[in-house]
């Protein structure tokens, strides 16, 4: 393994994109760990990092997007009454965290080649000096006064834990303790001396979550300070008790640093009302064909920017008619808001159907007793959606044959907890399909139920736009044919979005983008499909099909009819309109998405995109911003424009359809453009021939304001 010295310093992530445009949401759903120092308590949830300032009373988010070195924290160590933590991640990287906010940061288990890589625990010498690992392929002692790799020791299995005896450090694998010797090289041991458990250190006093009073929930514990202060991580946040009597005293807490619940987000919802909807597992982006146990957590944002923590608090369990006190939600399927009423949402659960809850509290279950459901080795309901009428449509996996699609009208959903089985109406049109799991739907403008079956159908139920179902039709298309008549080798249907501007339907597949311009009209099985082509831009007239070799989570557009589109393994794209043009792409390497695979996608009406990752939730502000009613809130920023930066001019506050000039000192114009909403970009370096220094004069028009100066922007060289 190679040694290297690392600097104490605060690595920053390399970006092109804005990184003030970014916001990362680190998702807290209880406290997994704790690991005390003498100014902080650090702790982590759902792969999560935060520390508490005891003395200034505040929880500080410690995010990689602008500041940690990896993503998906594994563990966090402290050596009581030191100043500093270690943070280990999934990879095998490491960092130092001190209390005075210097960090190190140390990747050489991450780097090296020896696997697997994974870290067990992490142990400090009493004096501070040395650093003892464990891992899945042996134990690794760092020098802390050189910040780099002193020995390593590859064991047959792997190291469960490692402590020190002395300055001598300890390792347990296979259920034995053995002593390694500080003064020489691991690699040179040849005997190990066998260590008893009651020769290591007792640690926090002997307390553990166990020995806890039992009306404390506790995950994990620290106790450095001795019984006085005892800090307690719970479900519900941080707390500090006091256990030093017979009656426990809650001191502080429990401290939660935020509601964002969701770590794993796979399903973004956005409801008429603005409210986003949050959500692990779900849909067809990631694939539903077991029970895994998987609690769903949810979570709302509203459009002020307030975060609330959905997951319920309690649900009734009807799977295998059996009563489960569990309490949780599991597998989650769907998540969607009642077009009535905004604080009410409905959410499934695979084999529970689905429930109505108003914030965390339950309403209604919808399982066998209250609908027409058919119990299919449990009542699986994958996707809702409400027309325009507000009548509420769900599917339902189904045995063979049978009905699959159930209607409930506006008047019984207005009293949602007196449905009954009476008030459901099955719709007969099921196309022999015997499975349609991981269902995603959508009820286009026109009134049409379209929903697609996670395999590689699409299946159009058309309500004419009447009350009555007697007049309804279906249609199931179960292949996709261009306008050439050629076949595609569609195998998996990932997500569907309505283009609001013509109605088409934008397909996201296993072979990247498909347009279908009028998804109603199904011939022979067989569906229309259109696929946007991309230039190659190489001074030839060849193009490719946009996105081919991508699998698409996720589809949205934006005020400007331009889509976002969330891919498998290549980050997230920006595309025009009609997905000829690929405006932008936001990778690891130059945004902040902490991953690659991007599992969903939302926009808002302002142009706020949203990003589901396994890692959290990362929120962009695009460059669309509404248009203003006036010039009388302008921003030019940077400004001035300094030599050493590259990037654009943003002109910001301005009516839609605005044109800016830009004008120099002589009068003559360098560049003329025109507004889409309130927001210009401009690179000062892309006029024909370089800009000199000097003072540049911006005047703005827009349709209902003359022009006037906007303001002065100066370019130093």
């Amino acid at each position: 393994m190679p040694r290297r010295l690392l600097l104490p310093v605060i690595l920053l992530l390399a970006i092109y994109a804005r990184a003030d445009d970014w916001v990362h949401h680190l998702p807290f759903g209880g406290v997994d760990g704790i690991a005390e120092t003498s100014r902080r308590v650090y702790y982590t949830s759902l792969g999560a990092l935060y520390a508490y300032d005891k003395k200034h009373s505040e929880t500080l988010a410690l995010s990689p997007h602008d500041y940690l070195n990896d993503i998906g924290v594994t563990g966090i160590y402290a050596r009581p009454g030191a100043d500093a933590i270690a943070v280990t991640y999934a990879s095998g990287n490491i960092d130092l965290i001190r209390d005075d906010g210097t960090l190190v940061n140390l990747p050489d288990i991450k780097t090296s080649r020896l696997s697997p890589r994974e870290i067990h625990g992490v142990a400090f010498s009493p004096d501070l000096s040395a650093m003892c690992v464990a891992t899945g392929f042996g134990a690794v002692l760092f020098d802390l006064h050189r910040n780099e790799v002193r020995s390593h020791l590859r064991t047959p299995h792997p190291v469960d834990a490692v402590t020190f005896i002395g300055s001598d450090p300890a390792i347990l694998t296979q259920g034995q303790w053995l002593m390694l010797p500080s003064g020489s090289p691991f690699d040179n041991i040849v005997s190990w001396q066998e260590t008893p458990a009651s020769a290591l250190p007792d640690r926090d006093a002997g307390i553990t979550p166990s020995s806890l009073p039992q009306a404390i929930a506790a995950s994990c514990v620290s106790a450095t300070s001795g019984l006085s202060q005892v800090w307690v991580g719970t479900p519900d946040g941080l707390c500090c008790y006091d256990l030093s009597s017979s009656r426990p005293t809650l001191k502080i807490g429990p401290v939660r640093p935020g509601e964002m619940s969701v770590a794993d987000v796979n399903m973004l919802r956005l409801a008429p009302s603005g409210n986003l909807y949050i959500g692990t597992r779900g849909n067809s982006n990631v694939h539903i064909n077991r029970s895994t146990g998987n609690i769903a957590r949810l979570c709302r944002l509203t459009p002020s920017g307030i975060f609330h923590d959905l997951t319920p608090s309690s649900a009734s369990a009807l799977s295998g008619k059996l009563p489960d006190d569990s309490g949780h939600l599991f597998d989650l399927t769907f998540i969607r808001e009642d077009p009535d009423d905004p604080s009410m949402h409905y959410a499934g659960a695979l084999f529970e159907g689905f429930y109505a809850l108003d914030g965390r509290e339950e309403i209604a279950h919808f399982y066998l007793d209250n609908t027409r459901f058919l119990d299919n080795w449990g009542v699986r309901v994958m996707d809702i959606a409400f027309d325009p009428r507000g009548g509420m449509w769900a599917y339902s996996e189904a045995p063979d044959r049978a009905p699959m699609i159930h209607f409930l009208p506006q008047a019984s959903r207005n009293s949602i907890p007196a449905v009954t089985a009476a008030d459901w109406t099955p719709v007969d049109f099921t196309a022999g399909v015997i499975s349609g799991r991981d269902c995603t739907a959508v009820m286009a403008s026109s009134g049409r139920y379209i929903y697609s079956m996670g395999s590689a159908d699409i299946y159009v139920y058309d309500t004419a736009a009447t009350l009555s179902l007697s007049d309804d039709s279906g249609s199931w298309a179960r292949s996709f044919v261009t306008t050439e008549g050629v076949s595609l080798p569609v195998t998996r249907v990932c997500s569907i979005m309505e283009d609001p501007s013509d109605l088409s339907l934008w397909i996201g597949t296993d072979i990247g983008i498909l347009v279908a311009p009028r998804p109603w009209e199904i011939t022979d099985g067989a569906i229309t499909v259109s696929r946007p082509r991309v230039s190659r831009d190489d001074g030839t007239s060849l193009a490719d099909y946009l996105l081919a070799t991508e699998r698409i989570y996720g589809i949205a557009t934006d005020p400007l009819g331009n889509k976002w589109i969330a891919t498998a393994a290549s980050g997230a794209f920006l595309v025009s309109p009609d997905g000829s043009r690929i405006l932008r792409h936001f990778t690891p390497d130059n945004s902040p998405l902490p991953v690659s695979e991007v599992r969903a996608v939302a926009c808002r009406p302002d142009g706020t995109v949203f990003f589901g990752t396994s890692y959290g939730l990362l929120e962009y502000q695009s460059d669309y911003r509404p248009g203003t009613d006036s010039f009388s809130e302008i921003s030019i920023y940077p400004n001035p424009v300094r030599p050493d930066y590259l990037g654009d001019v943003i002109i910001d506050g301005l009516p839609d359809s605005s044109v800016v000039k830009i004008i120099d000192s002589s009068g003559n114009i360098v560049a003329q453009l025109r507004s889409e909403g309130s927001r210009i970009r401009w690179n000062p370096r892309s006029t024909p021939r370089p800009l000199p220094a000097g003072i540049y004069h911006i005047i703005g028009t827009s349709p209902h304001h003359a022009g006037r100066p906007l303001g002065k922007l100066a370019l130093i060289r």
